[in-house]
């Protein structure tokens, strides 16, 4: 069969390395970087990072109007409370509730993917007043986060070993001992935790409420929420391929083959073809498998042009597409470089090489494990190759020239 190999490539497929950019997200009165703030009745606002094109999108849902009222302002003068509390540049993350399990959330989304560095949540504590049972403020907070609708692990690490919260997975709850007030001072790191993840997530969510043992009476919880920091990664590349070329099969069809190295969250290949190597023409589809060192083969049919290019593209589930190579069909190759007299020999291997106008011809024999025996070139016209030290045994002989190879069976006696 005839191969027609890549290396007419107008593009070329390389690998990299990941890379991180560091970010910070910031509120209202901080010194540098977002400083998010609300108005009144805001439920959700869209930051992009100075001079970066990293958007944040930040959500409240906030049932009982807690976080974004006008009934106590800030030091500037809007509803996010960043001041009042807990001092300049810090969120005060409010709740009100008449039961345990009545959430308010904090959302954040990112439109690129990101790790979460050091989302530092403080005030996780509990005050109790002993004239009533069991107690009057409970935190009690679940973390969540997302990437691409898929549930990303966090990692939730104590600020101090002397804590008085317990951490149940995903979830912390502030420790409720009968008789025993626990509310700490907001900068007090007993009562903070430290949130990273080891993945990557475009959605990360905070759900406030008070506990299961809280008496439901609280009506102004809040937690401390400096900004933070995460980290902006330019993910490798979500297919690399090699070995992309066109075989020409014995029905003189030609099929476009490659193999993919990896795939990740790949949809679909499209394979387009031209007359010129620039206008392209959508020839056909191929669904994706997302496997590892997978050989594809797409049936091009016969083909007729004198020079024809192939086109092979990958589309991510979102719809992002890559070009992962063209490759050139010379009309060179519509024609066999070479045929065998006989497939059985002895001593003596018989063939005919075609005039390909190539100076260098050359041959090789593999044995059946593709393990290479001998090799050498041979010109044009009627050849003979010495198979005399050959084991008895099935053998490939390879010709090729520089843009294209045929290789045929032989077996030695």
């Amino acid at each position: 069969m005839l191969k027609i190999y890549a290396g007419t490539f107008l593009f070329c497929l390389q690998s990299f390395f990941v890379y991180a950019q560091n970010y910070k997200f910031t509120w209202e009165g901080a010194m540098t970087g977002i400083k998010a703030v609300w108005k009144e009745d805001d439920t959700s606002n869209t930051y992009v990072i100075p001079d970066q094109d990293v958007a944040v999108k930040v959500s409240i849902i906030d049932p009982f109007k807690q976080n974004t009222t006008n009934t106590n302002l800030s030091e500037y003068g809007d509803c996010t409370k960043t001041n009042s509390f807990y001092g300049s540049g810090n969120l005060a993350f409010q709740i009100t509730s008449e039961a345990s399990g009545q959430p308010v959330c904090l959302k954040f989304e990112f439109d690129k993917a990101i790790y979460l560095r050091n989302f530092k949540i403080y005030d996780i504590d509990l005050k109790q007043n002993i004239s009533y049972q069991p107690s009057s403020f409970q935190d009690s907070i679940m973390l969540v986060a997302k990437r691409n609708g898929v549930d990303i692990p966090l990692t939730i690490d104590h600020m101090s070993e002397s804590h008085i919260y317990t951490i149940y997975g995903q979830a912390v709850k502030a420790d409720f001992i009968a008789g025993v007030n626990n509310d700490l001072n907001y900068n007090d790191v007993r009562a903070a935790i430290s949130v990273s993840s080891a993945a990557p997530l475009t959605e990360f969510a905070l759900y406030f409420s008070n506990g299961s043992e809280d008496d439901g009476m609280s009506n102004s919880q809040a937690l401390k929420i400096p900004g933070f920091d995460f980290e902006v990664f330019q993910s490798p590349l979500p297919v690399k391929i090699s070995d992309l070329n066109i075989e020409k099969m014995p029905n003189e069809s030609y099929w476009l083959e490659w193999t993919a190295n990896s795939e990740i969250n790949n949809d679909i290949y499209t394979i387009s073809t031209s007359s010129d190597g620039i206008n392209f023409t959508k020839f056909g589809v191929l669904k994706s498998l997302n496997l590892s060192n997978h050989r594809y083969s797409f049936d091009l049919g016969q083909i007729l042009n004198q020079h024809l290019y192939v086109k092979l593209e990958q589309t991510d589930f979102d719809g992002t597409t890559q070009v992962l190579g063209i490759v050139d069909v010379k009309s060179k190759s519509a024609g066999k470089l070479a045929t065998l007299k006989s497939t059985v020999v002895t001593n003596q291997l018989y063939l005919n090489v075609s005039d390909t106008g190539e100076d260098i011809i050359r041959w090789e024999i593999y044995d059946m494990q593709g393990r290479s025996i001998t090799v050498g070139s041979i010109t044009s016209g009627d050849k003979e190759i010495n198979t005399q030290t050959l084991n008895s045994g099935s053998y490939i002989l390879k010709v090729s020239i520089a843009y294209a190879s045929e290789s045929f069976k032989f077996i030695k006696y």
